[in-house]
């Protein structure tokens, strides 16, 4: 992770509304981060949009704008498989073209981060889901023409040999098996951890295995290879998670005691 990653998922991990300079300067210092890195890292996340900062007396406050906190519900959504019972094999599918490689590559990430993939160049497909927010999302693209969604009720191309190619689920289900590997490892060692590096732990270690899960297309069970992992890895990270989160939480309190947002 980066700096300013990490930021990002310290604010998302603890989940409060807002958090003054002092405390994300004491949160970041086991990471080796100064004052004037931090504010560099805090800088560029508000140029990007993705926190706001506002002034209290003395005290700067930081919290997510509307994009961060869209950003913070992507990835929660990779903790927990849809519910697919009553899926009724109909697709959503997304035809876009953009002569601005630029808009081209933001199109593309979008779509990637909503766990579409491309069945043909210019037209990705993902089994629809009444919960998933695409049309919300994609309505910029969509006002401005370069995007257009739809429903599709049958794609003959779709079976589980073309979907194991078109997700590259062969390969995610090697890299699941390696962070099924680390959080084995990592429970067996993490019971004496102190505060500190337990806190260390939980956000290289936490960091590492949500980049995994944000690769899972979280697709229907009938349409996954058999032994599929996606879900031996959430439980395993579910478990270690409240083991570190005890085992750091001293620390955070000591943080937070001199006042709450």
């Amino acid at each position: 992770m980066n700096e300013s990653e990490l930021i990002f998922g310290i604010m998302a991990s603890l989940g409060r509304t807002r958090y003054s300079f002092e405390h994300l300067t004491k949160l970041t210092s086991p990471f080796g981060i100064s004052e004037n890195s931090l504010r560099t890292a805090l800088s560029r996340m508000k140029s990007r949009g993705i926190v706001l900062s506002e002034r209290i007396a003395r005290n700067a406050f930081y919290s997510f704008t509307r994009k961060g906190g869209t950003i913070k519900r992507n990835v929660a959504y990779g903790f927990k498989t849809p519910d697919w019972s009553g899926w009724d094999w109909k697709w959503r599918g997304a035809a876009f073209s953009a002569p601005d490689p630029k808009l081209r590559h933001k199109i593309r990430s979008k779509l990637i981060a909503y766990r579409f993939a491309p069945l043909y160049p210019g037209f990705w497909i993902r089994p629809l889901h009444s919960s998933e927010p695409v049309e919300e999302q994609f309505s910029l693209f969509i006002e401005s023409g370069h995007t257009v969604l739809m429903e599709i009720s049958r794609i003959p191309e779709v079976s589980v040999p073309n979907l194991i190619r078109i997700w590259n689920l062969d390969k995610i289900s090697e890299i699941f098996a390696e962070g099924i590997a680390v959080l084995e490892k990592k429970l067996d060692e993490s019971s004496g951890y102190p505060p500190e590096k337990a806190f260390i732990e939980k956000m290289n270690v936490g960091g590492y295995i949500i980049g995994i899960l944000s690769k899972d297309p979280l697709l229907p069970e009938m349409l996954l290879p058999v032994n599929w992992a996606g879900k031996r890895l959430r439980d395993l990270f579910t478990q270690w998670e409240s083991v570190i989160n005890v085992l750091s939480e001293p620390l955070i309190e000591k943080i937070f005691q001199r006042g709450e947002d």
